[in-house]
């Protein structure tokens, strides 16, 4: 078995569900296969790779961490409704995970998964990891939510939110503080995952 550290990007329509109920399957499908192609699109300008669609989601592989986090941005900064698609949200970690038929398995992963579930529409997560490996970003704010633990995951996970630094003239990343996500109102998904929202503050 052989482990290499990779980014893993994870990515998906907020609201899914409900617009199936409300357009119909076929619409539904038409969105999430096109959001599907744009994503392809998108993973081979920044050399990352998409391993699967997962319904309405994207499971994207990446070698360079950086390159990875500024895909994160563009899927869920310039595709949703100025695609007339629904709002994208998306989580990324860095570490180790071993390939299987074309497929990715690993803990890196799975944390990966759960940070899309736990992200805003139009908002990006990372964590700690992803951010150390990917360094200095062009043009990106990182808001520091602080840590929170995640289901079946034993130790509490740094969280930061990245999103386009608007008329940036520098190439480094800035960095601000928000109070912990912890602190936030949370709801619940359908697994029984807390996620975070009811945060007064603006993004």
């Amino acid at each position: 078995m052989v482990l290499r550290v990779h980014t893993f990007l994870f990515a998906d329509l907020v609201g899914f569900t409900a617009l199936t109920e409300r357009r119909g399957d076929d619409a539904a499908a038409d969105l999430a296969a096109r959001f599907g192609t744009e994503a392809a699109r998108l993973a081979d300008q920044h050399g990352a790779q998409v391993v699967k669609h997962l319904g309405d989601a994207v499971m994207v592989r990446g070698d360079d961490a950086a390159e990875t986090v500024q895909l994160g941005l563009r899927l869920s900064s310039e595709l949703g409704p100025a695609h007339d698609l629904p709002p994208v949200h998306a989580g990324a970690h860095t570490g180790l995970a071993v390939e299987r038929a074309g497929d990715w398995f690993g803990a890196a992963v799975n944390l990966a998964a759960r940070l899309s579930t736990a992200a805003r529409g139009g908002e990006l997560l990372l964590t700690e990891a992803a951010v150390a490996a990917a360094g200095q970003l062009r043009h990106v704010e990182l808001e520091s939510l602080g840590a929170r633990l995640f289901k079946n995951v034993s130790a509490p996970t740094g969280l930061y939110s990245a999103r386009p630094r608007s008329g940036a003239s520098s190439s480094a990343t800035r960095l601000a503080t928000r109070r912990p996500i912890s602190s936030r109102v949370s709801r619940t998904s359908a697994s029984g995952l807390p996620l975070g929202s009811g945060s007064s503050q603006s993004r």
